[in-house]
Formats: C-alpha cells, sequence, structure tokens
C-alpha cells in the first residue's frame, strides 16, 4: 500500500529535479482512475480516452508508466520519490514498461530521467509479446514519417540516437566500452531504416574530421600536440571545445565508428542479395 499523503521528504531521495505538489499529485491520479490505496508498483485498469476523448476504452499500467507516457515528468519524479520504480516490472502480465513508453512517445527527458534512475539495465527489454524494445519503437514510426509532421519524425530520431549512444546496441557483458553487438543491431535496426542510421554516424565522423582539422590546421606539420600552442597550452582545451560543440569522442566514438562500418557492410550485402 502506498499513500501520497506522506510523502518522504524531497531531500531523503534524489529525484533529480522538481517534484510534483502533493495536492496536484494526488488529484492527478484521482483523475487518471488510480485507486489510492492500491500498492504504487501494481498495474491498475484505468480509462484512456481517445478521439479528442470521445472513445474510451480500458488499459493496465501501473502510475509511472501512466504518466510516462503522458509527459508528465514532474508527476514521474514524485511517484519515484513515493516508491514508484522506474525498471520493468519482473511479471510476466507487464506488457509496456516506463523506458518503453517514454522511447515510444519520443519523450527524451523522460528517457535520460529513467536511464539515470535505475533503468539503464531495461535499454534492451524486449515487451510482452518479446518483439518490441526501446530503439525498435522509436524505428517503427519511423517508417511511416510521411504521416508525421517534420518535428515529430526529428523528436522520434533524436530518441533514437540517444538509445543507441547510451548502450541500446551494445554487448550486455561490454556496455560501458561501446562494443556493438551485430545480433542486436539487426534485431533492432530494420532494413529500410539503415541508410538512415549510416548517414547519422557517416554526418557525426565528418563533423569530428572537419573539427579536428580546424583546431590542428595546415601550417602546424600535422603535430598532434600542436594545438596546446594555439590553445593556452592546456591539454583539456580541446576537449572542452569538442563538448561545448558537440563532437563525438571517448565510448560514443567507438560506438559511432562500429556503426558506420557495420551498417556499410549490411547495407552493402543487402543491395547485393536483391540484385
Amino acid at each position: 500500500m502506498f499513500s501520497l499523503t506522506k510523502r518522504k521528504p524531497s531531500s531523503a531521495i534524489d529525484a533529480g529535479g522538481a517534484i510534483e505538489d502533493t495536492d496536484i499529485a494526488i488529484q492527478k491520479m484521482k483523475d487518471s482512475g488510480f485507486d489510492l490505496g492500491t500498492d504504487i508498483n501494481q498495474e491498475q485498469r484505468i480509462p484512456r480516452f481517445a478521439d479528442g476523448g470521445t472513445t474510451r476504452h480500458w488499459e493496465r499500467v501501473t502510475p509511472m508508466t501512466n504518466f510516462v507516457i503522458k509527459g508528465d515528468l514532474k508527476m514521474c519524479r514524485y511517484l519515484f520519490v513515493n516508491g514508484a520504480k522506474c525498471t520493468r516490472p519482473t511479471l510476466a502480465r507487464y506488457k509496456n514498461f516506463p523506458l518503453l513508453m517514454a522511447a515510444k512517445e519520443g519523450h527524451i527527458d523522460i528517457c535520460k530521467w529513467l536511464y539515470m534512475h535505475g533503468a539503464k539495465e531495461d535499454i534492451q527489454k524486449l515487451d510482452l509479446m518479446g518483439d518490441g524494445t526501446p530503439l525498435r519503437s522509436t524505428i517503427l514510426t519511423q517508417r511511416c514519417f510521411y504521416a508525421y509532421t517534420r518535428e515529430y519524425v526529428k523528436k522520434k530520431f533524436s530518441v533514437s540516437q540517444w538509445l543507441i549512444l547510451n548502450g541500446a546496441l551494445c554487448c550486455q557483458d561490454y556496455n560501458d566500452s561501446g562494443q556493438i553487438d551485430e545480433v542486436v543491431l539487426k534485431r533492432d535496426l530494420s532494413i529500410d531504416s539503415r541508410p538512415m542510421f549510416l548517414s547519422w554516424a557517416q554526418d557525426e565522423l565528418k563533423i569530428r574530421n572537419n573539427f579536428l582539422f580546424f583546431l590542428y590546421g595546415t601550417s602546424t606539420n600535422q603535430h598532434k600536440q600542436q594545438h596546446l600552442f594555439f590553445n593556452g597550452n592546456k591539454s583539456g582545451i580541446m576537449e572542452n571545445i569538442a563538448d561545448y560543440v558537440g563532437i563525438v569522442r571517448g565510448r560514443d566514438l567507438r560506438i559511432i565508428r562500429q556503426l558506420a562500418s557495420i551498417l556499410s557492410t549490411l547495407i552493402q550485402e543487402d543491395e547485393e542479395s536483391s540484385n
């Protein structure tokens, strides 16, 4: 059991930002159809409205998943402080889980928050049907990009990029090193989506190469330490500049390089097999 009227002090748990006001949170729970006397991590059957509120269907979700779908980060933080889990429930009947739905809805801010509060382990998890992952949920809608606005497609692709750079395609045993698992890549990146991700990876590498060329210049005899002379003799200045302008490096760079290499090979194989 839980009670939103007995919230833990916000200082006791790091919620990662502002949380919802207690009275407002209670009202939001009631408006959504939740029973406040039920365990906070238990699924409940609540109404979901479509077609501008005229069509109602019933859905089983946890409070956390419900407010993830709505994109209500303050409410998610509030539930977290009150004991709600950010990870996928272990019971088989749970069709959806927070990170999957955050990715599917294109809520990158909530994806990042969930990841930092326990959902890192769910970045490759499958849904109840065994055929949907957070990354794949963003790509399925991209196939029908012509039906959505450019802004919506861009938002979804940003989530895809973030998921990839945070281990969605990496080997479980080598997640921190950024080693891509080709089996996972083939599973989650559909054939028709691969050219788009290859283009992204190649663009990132091109931007990085242009950045390095700009820093080193053409009159330094290509000595790799020469940039220290031009940047105040501080070894960290290049890294700081790179981070500021969004240049991939470190683990992200390893992932991008592998992605470009593997996708180039797969796309070529697909083209040869279709001829």
